[in-house]
């Protein structure tokens, strides 16, 4: 890792700037040629195999869509589409004029308690109807 200058960083490899300013580097794995699966969906498993493994934390800010299209070599609406697939998995999230960033953790739901029951129990009866 280095420091990155005030936190853009545009080299050769890909480069994040950490909350720390720290540049946290990766390499994206070339495309095969023959792969059928869409161009988008294979960004996108990339970058969701990045945030999983942890090279890319939570909070970090994801590569520009510009950035990330040209080092693909595909179209800016392919990258768009990718990052639209990971927001629909909840793995990134968009915010107005700043770019994409890797989502916090869901919130942790607590457990549901079962309710206690009734101390006694109720006659009912449906006579009412009739």
């Amino acid at each position: 890792t280095e420091r990155c200058a005030a936190h853009s960083v545009l080299h050769d490899l890909p480069g994040i700037c950490t909350a720390s300013g720290l540049v946290r580097r990766y390499r994206i794995a070339p495309m095969p040629e023959t792969d059928s699966t869409p161009l988008y969906l294979q960004i996108a498993s990339q970058m969701a195999g990045l945030i999983r493994n942890g090279t890319l934390v939570r909070g970090a800010r994801m590569p520009s869509v510009r950035e990330l299209a040209r080092q693909r070599g595909v179209a800016q609406s392919t990258v768009v589409q990718a990052y639209h697939w990971l927001e629909d998995a909840q793995l990134i999230a968009a915010r107005p004029r700043s770019g994409y960033f890797v989502a916090p953790r869901p919130a942790v739901l607590p457990e549901p308690t079962v309710s206690r029951g009734l101390r006694r129990p109720r006659d009912v009866s449906v006579d009412w109807l009739g």
